[in-house]
Formats: C-alpha cells, structure tokens, sequence
C-alpha cells in the first residue's frame, strides 16, 4: 500500500499493512489522542494514534531497508509497529494506572485481549502470525530484535516526540527522525543492535526535542488539564463507576461517560476540561535531588489521589477543588545503544538523565484558598 504521512511524506508499506489499518480495532485509533486527553481539550494541535502508529510503520521500513533482518521478523516489525499502540486505553497513560489495578495490564499488554478474537486477529492468523507473537514485539519480550521498537532508543519515541512538536508548533521540526532510523544497524555477531555513528548530531537534537515536548506536557495549562481529568477518573473509579468496559471506549465517549453519568465530583471535573476551564496551579516543586521523604512519596500507584484526597480533607474543600500530580519521570534518556563509525570505534551517551520528581497541586479557582495555605499543607507531607 502507499500511505502519505505528513512527516515522511508518501510511504510504501506491505499490503497486510493496509489490510489492518482498516480494521474497526485500529480505526479506533482515530480516536484515541497522541496526548493523553482528548484532542478538542488541547490548548494546541494534536494528531491521533493513529498518525502516531502509521509514523511509527512507516519508519520500520527503514530500518529493513538497512537491515536484512530474516524473512519472518523482518514481516513483523512492520505489524507491529502499526498495532503497538492499538491497546491502550482511552486516554492512554492517564489511565494506565488505573488499568492495571483493575486488570494487571498496562496499555501494551492490553493488546493481547484488545485483539482478540477480533478483524485483526484474524488477518494476523492468515498471514502465519499469532497475536501473542506481535504482543511480545509491542512489550518488549522478543528481546533482541524488539528493541528497536521497545527499548532505550527506538522508532516508537522518535515519531512519538517528532510528532508531538510538530503538531503543536505548526510544522516545525526539530531533528531528522528517518535519517536516526535509518542508523540502526543489527550487528549479527554481537546480536544487538547499534547506531551508526553519523546519526550522533541528530540524536543530540532528539535528546533536546523531548525536553522541549516534556515541557509542554508538564507546563500550565496542559498538566492543568490532564490532572484535572485524572482526578475525574479517579474519584469514578473509587466509587466504582469505572469498569473494564470503560478503557475499550474512544477518549469523547469516555469523556461525555464522566461527564454525564458519573458523580457530580467527576461529572463537573470533567465538563471543565471539555470547556477548557482549568483549574490554576498553586505549588509546584521539580527536583533531581529528592530528599528520602519525596521520593517515598512518589512510589505509590495513587499517590496523586493521597494527597489530593488529604489536602481536601484538611481544607474542607469537596474532591473536585484539588487535583495533584506526583511522580517521576525522565525528561531525557539514557541512549544504550552504542555508537559505532566505519573504524568500529564505539562512543555512548555519558550523560547523566536522572530522574525529575515532580509535585504540582492545581485548586478550582472558585474556592479562595490562598497558596501559602496550600504550600504549607504540602511540605507537611512531603518534607
């Protein structure tokens, strides 16, 4: 099939490739965000994962046309760069957490029952493939070979942060993702894939790409909205309003459930979100050096439900005025794989990533709480 991808341009791909794209399961990508809210609550552009997914395939064509990979994986990678996000849930990793409670599944290993026994399962089984093999593909399990979609450094995460930025701001393009995976190089006696060393400029303009991306994800209003309606899902999901069925939905149809259906906390959260009312931010603490407290703080799943739950409480405000973020997250990576120039000399990303512990608290305007009342409630907690 022929596919013309804004960033790419037009792609030749493997017929079994257009065979699944029209499948009603991976058309619901259509209508799955790249971001983790819905599209019409972004306060910019953003495509879907099904752009993302298309990007992602089109993208391992290059890496074949470097790397005679043999017959049988070299037919799946395609596949399973198409599929590997046709499991996530609605609103993709906002409510993975809550997926996983419920299931034990994250949105990749959600794939396996996704899939089943659907359009795409059955074109997968004519084609000599079984589900499980392309699931193991998508996590990461068929190790080495499926490190160049799942790993430190791989082609999901190059369309994913090329994507991202482009969409946002108006086609500017930061780094050249087909000439990075056109550099990955299977090494057949090693059995580990390597970069060639001429891509090192343009992974250095990535490394800087995904800071600027993870800055918008986690600057006002954006994390505004996507704490607001992870603190929707939550409340729901405490009261036992959200069930399996829930994360099978598309991102509106999951919105308008909680806005019409759920309780009024959720219901009001989530209508705002959808008029882009956003609650304001009020204390925000980023650090790479987190005392011991801080950092016990952020391992648990619900921690951003524990302490919005607590400062409620202690402020006698109702669950809807307080959303909260707490976690940790890489805003650059560690690149593994090695370097490698036409002498065979190696070179790797020295650099340390550490990981930026992040706590923000968002308040309903509507309540006259002031900041100083809330900085002081959560240092109590977290120092």
């Amino acid at each position: 099939m022929h596919y013309h991808d804004a960033l790419y341009g037009d792609v030749s791909l493997p017929d079994v490739i257009g065979e699944l794209a029209d499948t009603p399961e991976v058309q619901r990508l259509h209508h799955i965000s790249q971001d983790t809210i819905p599209r019409k609550c972004i306060p910019w552009g953003a495509v879907s994962r099904f752009e993302h997914s298309m990007g992602v395939c089109s993208l391992s064509t290059l890496v074949l046309q470097r790397n005679p990979l043999p017959e049988r994986e070299a037919r799946l990678l395609p596949i399973a760069a198409l599929l590997h996000d046709a499991g996530n849930p609605c609103f993709s990793h906002l409510t993975e957490p809550f997926l996983k409670e419920l299931t034990g599944k994250d949105g990749e290993s959600f794939l396996e029952e996704t899939l089943h026994n659907t359009t795409a399962d059955a074109i997968l089984d004519a084609e000599g493939f079984s589900l499980e093999e392309v699931v193991r593909w998508v996590t990461g399990y068929a190790k080495p070979l499926s490190l160049v979609l799942n790993g430190t450094m791989d082609i999901d995460n190059l369309d994913n942060v090329n994507r991202y930025w482009f969409t946002a701001r108006n086609g500017e393009i930061l780094f050249d993702a087909p000439s990075i995976a056109s550099s990955f190089i299977f090494n057949q006696t090693t059995q580990a894939w390597e970069l060639d060393d001429r891509c090192f400029a343009e992974t250095e303009k990535w490394q800087d790409a995904r800071g600027k991306v993870y800055g918008l994800v986690y600057g006002d209003p954006h994390q505004n909205a996507c704490m607001m309606l992870y603190r929707a899902v939550a409340i729901a999901f405490a009261r036992g309003e959200i069930q399996k069925w829930f994360f099978h939905l598309t991102d509106n149809e999951a919105l308008e459930y909680l806005g019409s259906q759920c309780n009024p906390n959720s219901s009001r959260l989530a209508k705002r979100v959808a008029y882009r009312v956003w609650h304001k931010e009020v204390f925000s603490i980023e650090t790479t050096a987190p005392s011991p407290r801080l950092r016990k703080f952020c391992e648990p799943w619900d921690a951003r439900t524990i302490i919005a739950d607590h400062l409620c409480k202690e402020l006698h405000l109702p669950l809807r005025a307080i959303c909260a973020y707490v976690g940790k997250g890489k805003d650059k990576r560690r690149i593994e794989l090695p370097f490698v120039d036409k002498h065979g000399v190696r070179r790797f990303d020295h650099d340390r990533h550490d990981p930026i512990y992040r706590v923000k608290i968002y308040i309903d305007p509507e309540f006259e709480i002031t900041e100083e009342e809330i900085e002081r409630s959560v240092r109590c907690i977290i120092s």
